[in-house]
């Protein structure tokens, strides 16, 4: 897989597996291992590709730990522009939501 692709499908199999933590906290039947399988399936047919595949091309990124760092950093980098598109998304409705208040 290339670097972007893998980039993207790590992201929605990190974000998979908040997503089942968050379900077991609010459903004390639910288990966290069941949930990640269902989500990260979920992903892998979003994307179009196979559980071997993923595991085939991680396993290739881990093998090559300077490219692993590249994808982690981009990742990082990811998150940290949608923490910071979230607080202005929030600043901009602050005063939108005073005003409907009064």
């Amino acid at each position: 897989m290339q670097p972007e692709k893998m980039k993207n499908v790590l992201w929605d199999v990190m974000r998979a597996q908040f997503l089942a933590n968050e379900i077991v906290k609010k459903d004390s039947l639910a288990s966290v291992s069941a949930e990640t399988k269902v989500l990260t399936q979920k992903v892998f047919q979003i994307h179009k590709i196979a559980a071997s595949d993923f595991d085939k091309s991680y396993n290739w990124y881990v093998q090559h730990p300077e490219l692993m760092k590249l994808i982690f950093d981009s990742l990082y980098t990811q998150k940290q522009r949608n923490k910071e598109d979230e607080y202005q998304r929030k600043q901009l409705e602050r005063p939108f939501k005073k005003n409907i208040n009064k």
